[in-house]
Formats: structure tokens, sequence, C-alpha cells
């Protein structure tokens, strides 16, 4: 009877223990029963967030291929630029030595073109330039050297300069001069300073008040004034003829481009430098530019 009266009150204490936890002894039978990894990891269709291993949907953690601040897209500016050879690219070329006894003479020869025939025509007119005015040298009796460097290279436009030195024996001294040539490589032809410009009055007053620079030497404001005096001895009459026949053969007025700047080589006395660069920025030519084609290539 004791044992009876103990057993119920066991099981009525169970009772309440079960009832207070809110539980069925079914279900307090089955935790005891679960298998421990079950609660520490989420089953796959979990669509809880703060999981350890989120969806590919996630924006936070594994970008897509459309976000640009991941993967640059082809058409995002700050990607690197194409390495396609642009249109515009300049000409190749070597440097070719003509020597005759005293006679040492450097110029560029353009090659890799794809038009042979323009390659041809237009290295005819380079070494043309190069070699004017060598028919008449005694190559036992002087030295006679040039030096060649390119300018301006674009597609369209090829411009060579020819730094000369000339001594003769019993000379009272050397004699320094420039011969340019600029190419217009699309139309295969040479270009001349008055093809390029207005050459008038105007244009006179732009080169007095222009830059003067030397090769061979730095211009002092004294030397400067010097050099226009001399430019200007027969006024403005006298730059205009002497423009008129500039880049002619045996003109010692000679025109050059380069990538920002016209440049009007003038002959001047030895004492003076035997030429000196006048030089005329493409932003102050203005209205005094023609509408010649070298122009249009370079955009301006």
């Amino acid at each position: 009877m004791k044992r009876l009266t103990v057993f119920i009150m066991i099981a009525a204490l169970l009772a309440a223990l079960l009832l207070l936890g809110g539980c069925s002894l079914l279900d307090l039978v089955g935790g005891l029963d679960e298998s421990p990894s079950s609660s520490q990891s989420p089953s796959a269709s979990e669509s809880d967030t703060t999981a350890a291993s989120p969806s590919a949907s996630d924006s936070t953690a594994s970008p897509s291929a459309s976000d640009s601040t991941a993967s640059p897209s082809a058409s995002d500016s700050s990607a690197p630029p194409s390495a396609v050879v642009s249109p515009s690219a300049p000409h190749t070329y070597t440097d070719v030595t003509y020597n005759n006894g005293g006679i040492s003479i450097k110029y560029p020869e353009l090659t890799g073109m794809v038009d042979l025939a323009a390659q041809s025509a237009l290295n005819q007119f380079i070494s043309d330039a190069a070699l004017n005015g060598t028919d008449g040298i005694d190559p036992s009796e002087t030295d006679y050297e040039i030096v060649d460097t390119v300018t301006l290279n674009t597609a369209d436009v090829f411009c060579v300069i020819f730094d000369g030195y000339s001594s003769t024996q019993g000379a009272a001294h050397p004699y320094t001069f420039l011969h340019t040539l600029i190419l217009d490589a699309a139309n295969k032809q040479s270009v001349r300073l008055n093809d390029l410009v207005k050459v008038d009055a105007d244009f006179v007053e732009m080169l007095k008040n222009a830059e003067y620079t030397s090769m061979s030497y730095d211009i002092t404001p004294g030397i400067r004034q010097d050099i226009i005096d001399y430019l200007d001895s027969s006024g403005t009459e006298g730059w205009l003829t002497m423009l008129a026949y500039a880049d002619t053969d045996g003109a010692e007025t000679q025109s050059f481009l380069t990538t920002d700047s016209l440049v009007v080589s003038v002959g001047v006395p030895y004492a003076l430098g035997g030429h000196v660069e006048i030089v005329l920025p493409y932003t102050q030519l203005g209205t005094q530019m023609t509408n010649h084609d070298v122009w249009t290539a370079l955009g301006l």
C-alpha cells in the first residue's frame, strides 16, 4: 500500500513538471533522442541572412558580374585603354647615312607602310631635301655635315629638319644652315610656308613680336633686337620678299612644324648664329591660317 502511494505521488509530480514546461512527454523523449549536430547546422532552406554561408544573391558577400565596383565592363571609362594602334599612329622610320669623302648626311627613311608606292614617293621627297645642294661640293676640300631631327610625326603629317654645317678650306669661317621639309603624307606632297599661312603685313608683325630661339646659343634681349634690326632693315617689303621664297631650293628662309608651333627659320649673319628660329604657337595664328589639309589633319 505504501509502495502504491509513493508511485502515485511520483507520477503526479512528473505530470506537474511537464505541464509547467509546456511540452508533452513525447516531446521530451524526442528531444533526448535528437542528434546534437542538427541544432548547430541550419538546413539548406534556412532563410536567415546571418547564416555563415549566404546565398548567391547576397550582394554584400559575392558581387555579381554586373557589379561595377568589382569587375568593370568593357564600356567602363576607368578600364585600361585598348592595345589596338590608333589610325593616327605615327610613321616608323630608320636613319640612313650618306657618306662621300668629307660629306656626311643623315636623314630618315620611312618603313612599314602598306602603300609601298606612297612610301617610295615620300622617301624620295626626304632624300632629295637632305642631299639638296651637294652636287657643287668638292668632298675632298669641304667638310659638310647634316644631322636630321623629326619634329612632327603623325599618320598624315611628317616633318623633318636638317641641321647643317659646312667648312671649306680657306674660308674665313664655317657656314651653318637649316633645311626643312613638311610632308602632307596623306596627299603625298611637300608643303611650303605660304601654303599654311597668309603671308602679309599682319604675319610680319606676328614674326617681329614672337619668340626667337637658336640651336647653338641663348638669345639675349640685346641679341634679339640686333636680329630684328637686321631683318627689318628693308622694312615690311623686305620681310615679305624673304618669306615669299620660303622653303624653295637654296632659300635661307625655311619653315617647320612641331607638336604645338609653326616655326620659321631665317638666315642671319654668322656673328648672329647663321640662322635663328621664330616660334609661333598654333594658338596665336588665328585667321592667318589657311584651310590647308595639314591643319585639318592636325585637328586645328
